[in-house]
């Protein structure tokens, strides 16, 4: 059986686009069409406009029916060229606090990413339900 990378699908809040509407931007097949079709609606779009963010959130129920959410959002600029050849999606176009993900190791991507982010949230959330128990 062959290994297969799994990817869910990406959706990344370019607000030049939807500037009003909050929808996020459409995923195409892949990676590379998906960057290049991003970069060509943003054609002529000066960087102080191309604001654009990620989102990861999760949700926790438990038997006694307890729950809880967390949110995480890494806010960023989207480049005018791919930079980088690590990560995924959007990653060579996404310009964070710590610069291009593309560039960015997976340890410091974590530390500033919407997952990274949501999953330190879920963490605390879930020490306390376990300490009340």
């Amino acid at each position: 059986m062959a290994n297969k990378k799994l990817k869910a699908p990406v959706n990344i809040p370019v607000e030049k686009i939807h500037p009003f509407e909050g929808h996020p931007y459409k995923v195409l097949d892949n990676d590379e069409m998906n960057n290049k079709k991003l970069l060509k609606e943003l054609d002529g779009v000066p960087q102080e406009k191309r604001t654009a963010y990620y989102v990861a959130a999760i949700a926790c129920v438990f038997p006694d029916g307890r729950q809880f959410t967390v949110r995480g959002e890494c806010h960023g600029k989207i480049a005018f060229e791919e930079s980088g050849n690590c990560g995924f999606g959007y990653d060579p176009l996404f310009i964070s606090e710590k610069g291009c993900f593309g560039h960015l190791s997976a340890e410091e991507k974590d530390s500033i990413s919407h997952r990274g982010k949501a999953l330190r949230l879920f963490k605390e959330e879930l020490l306390k339900y376990i300490k009340e128990q």
